[in-house]
């Protein structure tokens, strides 16, 4: 095992590595030492070099850090890293006190000179100073980067910065000058990386720490960069911190999410959740408290808590050691809050030494006082961790200064837990934001602790009486940890107790500890009482433990539990004698006990079950009884197989075939230069590449890459056939190629070298004892060993794209005859030479748990080998397969099919269980061969599985690509089979009991499972059991329920099976008509037959009711069946959407008593909370819910589900009250959504997007947005009164809606309009109404404005009656009346019934003409575009949103046939800023794939890809825009671009314009684009006669002006102004200075476009500039 996993990083480090082991002889025994357990640290994470150093260190011989290496020790340092590096590496152990010892994501700034608290760290600093070495790339490399891919790849897998500190200090003005070129680059986004940023605060340099100050100041909007360096100034010199921190404090950045966070993490005061309250006062503070230590003493004595903490973290900040003495102090004094602020502070410092000392103290004394021991307790053995899974404590047991210390601490504990009658809870504690618990199990975790520390019994005995009020976390622990041995009868009826555990874990545990122990009999009886209950898992344990018993024991149990009144316990008797049938060391007992089977009077049908198998046999042994042993009845388990042995090609040569590797031979010589070494031409294709490094290329995920950096697939690859042209320079390639290599043996053996491992240098655990043991029969057959050959190469640049390469070449130049002979006779020629001895080895192998394991391995299994075995030499020919077949079958043999009694580290035999099918169809294998592989080897499993699917014809993709070679091999025959092997595994399975059977685990992979006679045999062995409710069975116990339950699910009719079938099998069976509904319900393949059969007329329908809102499962046919009773999408109704109509029918169909049925049955198919909501919802819509009380409680939890069923209720008598009220709610539930976090802003926004859609059908509207305008114009209706001047101690008030239908509190005194309320009027209740009625009427207005523009992108049609009734709205006809509307064959303005053209001609329209607002995509078809623009400005008409002068994106036709657009790849943008941007536009970002924005009418999806974490800020380096993507919305089929709607195209491409203008990142501001510059053009091209301009002109992207001091042109996109002939000239925007005077044809905000017209018609009359700032620079370019 290598320093790093990473080949490409190993392969810089290796080489001197190898050197340093081959040479340690020259150190000293004890270096030598010393040298290897380093060694060993670093590459295989051993703990032997810590805990050396460790133990010179507490003998003192290490006393300060930097004296690590000191001594004898030295020679080690510099043998390993050369005696600079080793001088540097001391010098930065001399830093090491100065700097914090904390790291981690919850670190806090600690220092200390306690050498025992930096040594890991320093040991991680070696490693990383060992690899810098090693490598031999400068300090000034690693700072920039990296050159190559290799390279970078490198240095993300080391650290420099304590290098880099120390060259500064040292003085390297190199380092010093490269690292202020890389702070004040203008393109340092990406170049800045942490440990630049650690390198800086960790020197002395305090220019540095200006510079990094000032890039803080300059981050503005680059959320990502402030935050790194938030993140990384707390590890560095204290001078350093406090000179950031203090830019921070006065340049009010605490104003920031990152600095919130940051502050945080650094003082432990407040989590996540609190960070908000970090103010002002808090960053004076801190800095008052590391400026002045004075000032740390004054809060200390502070009665306020905040301060006495951040007292307390600025001494630990300085040095720990003096904050030892301080809290000795406290705890001395004994103030209650300064000690419990004490213990707050080392639970987040988490300083664990301290903790544990001080709360023994405090155990001591403070006891009686629970809100102190509330405070101390979580720090209470703190570093003692117990669990049900792992537990952990100290080696060396140091907690306690005596056992009768320990007992008596537990025995306060003890008393504590008597006091406390109930569990205490205290809020506020300590802090405002803070509150705590204090129960039981927290006082038992630490009684529990103390007796695992000490190990006591007498303290476990009374621990056990205890069990039952632990939570089960606890109860695991004392079952797993502390009673493994069990020493007194207490312990053991523990475990006997922990047996019947509610819980899982401690029921394990106590049954795997109970399995081996010797136990009386009381215990089993106690054990046999556990046989009453129901779970599966528990009855086989406890079967398990009453096997072990001996015959007469086990006698007496199977007669008392035979005699059981209960059912449960006389099934597991009977169970237990079906297990003695089949073994015949119990054929006495089982004859002694059978007869008690006939003294069960009333067999239950599960019973009946399990006896009948008595009665079948009587008489006849165990003929009839199937196993493993037997071949289950299929096969006969004797029986060997063996295909004929297969020969090598007289033709095949080893040296020849290897020819590369043949050093000196003279088949080599006579070959010539042509083919020389592998090294040779792997380096001459190297170099090739790195001569071609800078060559750009766009990849076909947007980036713009060099060859250098990446080597991807291109732009255009999907439309590419063959491989090697879908990637750069195809042709380059194929010149090398002819060139140099010219044969495809050679390129063979290249790929062979390049794809195999030769030594365990790169390997991990398991594959290292591959190499290592099967190196000398590999290295011995094929003559040649290329470890060392392959570590040169691995050293060559660009190395994974040379292995690239050579593996395209191989697909360019195919050649199937030569690579499938080539792989033939290897693999026969490798069989001769294998025998028992060298063949297979054992090796054993420790997890991260330590626990060990132990492994087959086989020599063919080493990559070396079965590279040949790989599916690239698969056959096409049958002659071909059977010789594929033979070759991999006589391994498989070989290994014994992988059934050793250890198991296998790889069991894969290279075969597929239609290799099988394809033999045996051939007639060159037997049957019992397929059976076999179907169910003892050792993927029976997954061929069952595989097999069963191919029944079903329900194949994945993945399967039907597997099975597509095979579909003309015969695959009925093989069918029959498998049909025979699922009969006997289900004939075996349903007649179990609780004990699994041998083929259990097959049943448990079935897919298929056929025939009305299984459905009616599965529902009798169930008997009266309920189903799982889960169908993701992992890890499974087989227990009965589960088996069966799976098998139900895969249950289908047979094509012969009709009512008529099912019905005869059900006669007489005793299952029930609800048994039979829960059975659709579980399994809606059945739900027809079944409706038909019991005559429940609408069962179907109801189920299907139920199945399309509860069940988070729904493939194609099950859409399609809900497609036939509702029309609402069924990921809208899984998420709560309800379809009114389709439940009404279905419940007045079925009835109420068979629907309560029917939704008990459904609790079956849903795992979440659907089952709950559906109930919710049936309520609503039956009118069983009061809204007014269901309002209450959606208040109290803001449940969505309530919510969304709060729109079902029937409306009242009086409906449009009620649907106003609900309407309004709605709406008041979303604004309150806002200040949650942005997922549950998300999910909430949603739950309000589906109440809309259930309110509306609710209501009888067709859709939402005309449920949303007819609201709004009830809202109107309430308001009216308003509107009307009202006086009030003789001020007249009143609200009053402008023509642009704002709304606006007036209040006239007199003649005099009055600009704000009076004092004396402010609590006044009619004003506050009119401040009520003011704000709704602006949420109206913003609202309105938005679903208008929302309405025109998804092209809502409306009525022309509608439109009608709108315009008596006085805050959305305003709106409506500027907007431009289209029909089928006209367009205009919207007045009285008739669209208006720009030229007033005024064209009738019938009141049921559907019209819908224009979008630009309709102007610009129409012709008109250019004349409506110039109407806006002849009328002035100002525009609720950009419409007429909207932005327009047209396909380009290189876009049309693609499956993505690239058109603004490369643009780095900030995410946050990003996903704000884009939020308002109905954006979403999704974890897995991106923002996206739905468009659920189309069933499109538009998705942004780029690299990027869009739910908190990037960290450095701003991602790239790489493509924009269509997706079908329910397939995710991608979609191309010309099939995507025009007006949804020029949407999508306008919000990633909006991101690429104001979110982009870097010091350059990206031009618009030309869609913006051109509507910027027109507006320009109408603004200028206004103003009566002559002298500009528009050409291109600029504007041209001919002034009279000069000459300007000002850009349209970014607004630069040069003078011609001259530089840029530099002004000032003042976005606000042009609003009154400027003329905009829209009302939304766009300064760009303002500022840009301010500047033409500012420098269009530059005479009367008066700036002598601007002047000057006029006057400058004049000289």
């Amino acid at each position: 095992m290598g320093l790093y996993w990473r080949n490409s990083s190993e392969a810089f480090v290796s080489g001197y590595v190898d050197k340093l082991l081959k040479n340690k002889n020259k150190l000293s025994e004890k270096g030598q030492k010393l040298f290897d357990a380093l060694i060993s640290s670093f590459t295989m994470n051993t703990y032997e070099a810590e805990n050396y150093l460790h133990a010179l260190m507490d003998g003192k011989h290490i006393c300060y850090i930097w004296d690590l290496f000191s001594n004898d020790r030295l020679e080690v340092l510099q043998y390993m890293l050369g005696d600079e590096y080793a001088e540097k590496y001391i010098a930065w152990l001399h830093k090491l006190p100065e700097i914090p010892y904390t790291y981690g994501y919850y670190r806090r700034p600690l220092r200390s000179v306690n050498a025992g608290l930096h040594y890991i760290k320093a040991l991680d600093n070696l490693k990383d100073f060992l690899a810098i070495v090693a490598s031999g790339l400068p300090l000034e490399v690693l700072m920039q980067g990296g050159r190559t891919e290799e390279e970078r790849s490198f240095i993300t897998d080391i650290n420099y910065h304590h290098l880099m500190s120390v060259e500064i200090d040292a003085g390297n003005t190199a380092i010093v000058e490269k690292t202020k070129d890389i702070i004040c680059s203008e393109n340092n986004v990406g170049r800045i990386s942490y440990n630049l940023l650690q390198g800086i605060v960790m020197s002395s340099n305090r220019e540095l720490y200006e510079l990094e100050g000032n890039l803080l100041l300059a981050a503005r909007l680059q959320e990502g960069l402030r935050q790194s360096i938030a993140e990384t100034m707390d590890g560095g010199t204290m001078e350093a911190f406090i000179y950031l921190f203090n830019i921070l404090r006065t340049n009010d950045m605490q104003r920031f999410s990152s600095i919130k966070r940051a502050v945080g993490t650094w003082t432990g005061l407040l989590d996540e959740n609190h960070v908000d309250r970090i103010n002002q006062k808090v960053m004076d503070l801190i800095y008052m408290l590391l400026t002045d230590p004075s000032y740390v003493d004054i809060c200390l004595n502070s009665d306020d808590s905040i301060e006495v903490y951040m007292a307390l973290w600025a001494k630990g900040y300085r040095k720990m050691e003096d904050l030892t003495a301080c809290a000795e102090q406290i705890m001395e004094a004994g103030t209650r809050h300064k000690v419990q602020v004490l213990f707050y502070y080392l639970l987040t410092t988490l300083c664990e030494w301290m903790q544990e000392d001080l709360a023994r103290q405090a155990l001591d004394k403070f006891s009686d006082d629970l809100s102190i021991v509330a405070a101390f307790l979580p720090s209470y053995l703190h570093s003692v961790s117990i669990g049900g899974y792992y537990s952990r404590k100290k080696e060396d047991h140091s907690y306690f200064e005596s056992l009768a210390q320990a007992r008596n601490q537990y025995h306060i504990l003890k008393n504590i837990k008597e006091r406390l009658t109930k569990k205490l809870t205290i809020s506020p504690f300590i802090f405002p934001w803070h509150s705590t618990e204090l129960g039981h199990e927290d006082i038992l975790r630490k009684m529990a602790s103390i007796v695992y520390v000490i190990g006591s019994n007498e303290l476990l005995d009374d621990l056990c009486s205890y069990y039952e009020q632990a939570d089960s976390g606890i109860r695991s622990f004392i079952v797993s940890e502390l009673l493994k041995q069990p020493a007194s009868q207490i312990q053991i009826d523990t475990l006997v107790k922990a047996l019947g555990d509610r819980a899982e874990t401690p029921r394990k545990a106590a049954f795997n500890i109970l399995k081996d122990l010797e136990i009386d009999d009381d215990q089993y009886l106690r054990i046999e009482e556990l046989l009453k209950y129901k779970s599966g898992i528990l009855r086989q344990q406890v079967i398990t433990l009453l096997m072990k018993r001996d015959s007469e024991a086990l006698s007496g149990s199977i007669e008392r539990l035979l005699s059981s009144p209960l059912a449960d316990k006389r099934l597991a008797a009977l169970d237990m004698l079906l297990t003695f049938r089949k073994k015949k060391e119990h054929a006495d007992l089982y004859d002694r006990c059978i007869p008690w089977v006939a003294t069960i009077e009333k067999p239950t049908s599960k019973e009946l079950l399990l006896i009948e198998q008595f009665t079948e046999t009587a008489g006849q042994g165990t003929s009839h009884t199937y196993t493993k042993e037997n071949g289950f009845g299929l096969y006969n388990p004797e029986e060997e197989f063996s295909l004929p042995a297969l020969s090598v090609d007289a033709d095949f040569d080893m040296k020849e075939a290897f020819s590369l590797f043949q050093e000196g031979s003279i088949l080599k010589k006579l070959l010539g230069k042509k083919h020389e070494g592998a090294y040779e031409i792997i380096k001459k294709l190297s170099d090739l590449i790195a001569s071609n490094a800078n060559y750009e290329y766009k990849s076909r995920y947007g980036g713009v890459y060099l060859l250098n950096d990446h080597f991807t697939e291109l732009e255009n690859a999907d439309q590419i056939e063959k491989k090697l042209d879908k990637y750069p320079l195809a042709d380059l390639w194929r010149d090398f190629y002819t060139k140099e290599i010219d044969s495809f043996g050679i390129l063979l053996q290249l790929s062979f070298l390049l794809d195999t491992n030769w030594s365990n240098i790169d390997n991990y655990g398991l594959m290292n004892h591959m190499i290592d043991g099967f190196s000398p029969v590999i290295n011995s057959f094929y003559g040649f060993n290329l470890s060392g050959l392959k570590s040169r190469i691995e050293k060559l640049p660009h190395i994974g794209t040379v292995n690239l390469i050579i593996n395209l070449l191989i697909s360019d130049n195919w050649d199937g005859g030569y690579a499938l002979k080539m792989a033939n006779n290897v693999l026969v020629s490798f069989s001769r030479v294998l025998t028992d001895k060298n063949m297979s080895q054992q090796y054993k192998y420790k997890d991260y748990r330590d626990n060990l394991y132990t492994y087959t391995g086989f020599a063919f299994q080493d990559e070396r080998i079965s590279a040949w075995m790989y599916e690239t030499f698969k056959w096409t020919t049958d002659e071909e397969f059977v010789r594929y077949f033979t070759i991999r079958y006589h391994y498989y043999k070989l290994a014994r099919y992988f059934q050793e009694n250890e198991p296998c580290a790889d069991t894969n035999s290279n075969l597929i269980i239609y290799d099988f099918a394809k033999m045996y169809a051939m007639g060159l294998l037997p049957e019992s061969e397929v059976i076999k592989e179907l169910t003892v080897r050792v993927h029976a499993e997954d061929c069952l599985r595989l097999a069963s699917s191919l029944l079903s014809g329900n194949l994945t993709v993945w399967q039907r690509k597997q099975l597509k070679p095979y579909e003309d091999s015969g695959m009925e025959r093989f069918k029959e089979v498998v049909w025979k092997v699922i009969d006997r595994i289900l004939d075996i399975e349903l007649k179990r009991g609780d004990t699994p059977t041998e083929v259990s685990h097959l049943a448990m992979k079935l897919e298929y499972v056929e025939g009305a006679s299984w459905l009616v045999r599965i529902l009798q062995a169930f008997g009266k059991d309920t189903f799982g409710r889960s169908d993701f069975y992992y890890n499974s116990s087989y227990t009965k329920k589960e088996v069966l339950s799976k098998l139900l699910r895969c249950c289908y009719p047979a094509k012969t099976d009709d009512v008529t079938v099912l019905a005869g099998l059900l006669k007489d069976s005793g299952i029930t008509e609800t048994r039979l509904v829960e059975a659709a319900m579980y399994a809606p393949q059945w739900l027809e037959m079944i409706e038909q059969c019991i005559r429940w007329k609408g069962l179907t329908s109801a189920a299907f009711y139920f199945h399309a809102h509860i069940n988070e499962w729904c493939d194609d046919k099950k859409k399609a069946i809900i497609a036939r009773y509702t029309p609402i999408e069924p990921e809208d109704l899984r998420l709560g959407a309800f379809d009114i109509d389709w439940f009404r029918e279905a419940y007045k169909e079925i009835g109420e008593k068979r629907f309560e049925i029917v939704y008990n049955a459904a609790k079956y198919i849903s795992s979440g909370n659907g089952h709950t909501r559906a109930r919710k919802y049936a309520d609503a819509v039956n009118g069983k819910m009061v809204a007014s009380e269901v309002k209450k409680q959606i208040a109290e939890k803001r449940n969505k589900d309530l919510l969304m069923a709060y729109c079902l209720i029937p409306l009242a008598k009086k409906a449009t009250p009620d649907l106003l009220e609900r309407y309004q709610y709605l709406q008041q539930f979303l604004k309150e959504s806002k200040t949650f976090g942005s997922q549950r802003q998300e999910s909430e926004k949603k739950a309000v997007e589906i109440g809309m859609q259930n309110l509306a059908r609710n209501a009888g509207y067709s859709d939402v947005t005309r449920l949303v305008w007819s609201m709004e114009t009830e809202l109107i209706k309430e308001m009216e009164p308003y509107f009307t001047p009202v006086e009030i101690e003789g001020v007249q008030v009143y609200v009053s809606i402008d023509e642009e239908g704002k709304s606006e509190l007036k209040l006239i005194k007199g003649t005099k309009e009055l600009n704000s309320v009076p004092t004396k009027l402010k609590k006044n209740p009619y004003i506050e109404e009119l401040k009520d009625v003011h704000k709704k009427l602006k949420n109206q207005y913003s609202r309105s404005r938005i679903m208008l523009e929302q309405a025109m992108e998804d092209e809502t049609p409306f009525y022309i009656s509608e439109l009608e009734v709108l315009t008596r709205n006085p805050v959305i006809w305003p709106l409506l009346r500027n907007l431009v509307f289209v029909s089928k064959d006209d367009i205009g303005f919207y007045l009285d019934n008739n669209l208006v053209s720009p030229d007033g001609e005024c064209i009738p329209q019938k009141p049921s003409t559907p019209v819908r607002i224009a979008h630009p995509v309709d102007l610009y078809n129409r012709g008109v575009w250019h004349r409506y623009q110039q109407c806006l400005f002849e009328k002035e008409i100002r525009q609720p949103f950009k419409q007429v002068f909207r932005e327009l994106y047209i396909k380009t036709d290189e876009e049309r046939p693609m499956l993505h657009s690239l058109r603004y790849a490369g643009n780095q943008i900030q995410p946050q800023k990003t996903v704000a941007l884009l939020k308002s536009r109905r954006w979403v970002a999704n974890y897995e794939d991106g923002l996206q924005k739905v468009y659920y009418k189309e069933n499109i999806v538009a998705t942004i890809y780029a690299m990027a974490d869009w739910f908190s800020p990037a960290d450095i380096e701003a991602p790239s825009l790489e493509w924009v993507a269509f997706h079908n919305r329910k397939t995710y089929e991608s979609i191309a671009i010309e099939k995507i709607p025009e007006v949804i195209f020029s949407e999508v491409m306008r919000d990633v314009d909006l991101v690429v203008s104001v979110a982009h990142a870097g010091g350059v501001d990206p031009e618009a684009s030309h869609s913006t510059v051109e509507m910027r053009r027109a507006i320009i091209e109408f603004t200028l006669p206004l103003f009566k301009l002559t002298n500009v002109t528009l050409e291109g992207s600029h504007a041209l002006i001919k002034g009279t001091l000069g000459n300007y042109t000002i850009h349209l996109g970014s607004g630069v102004i040069h003078q011609q002939a001259g530089a840029a000239i530099h002004v000032l925007p003042v976005h606000s200075q042009h609003r009154g005077r400027l003329f905009l044809p829209f009302v939304d905000e766009d300064p760009k476009t303002a500022e840009i017209i301010s500047k033409i018609l500012f420098f269009a009359e530059d005479k009367k500039i008066k700036d002598p700032f601007i002047l000057k620079q006029i006057k400058i370019n004049l000289l």
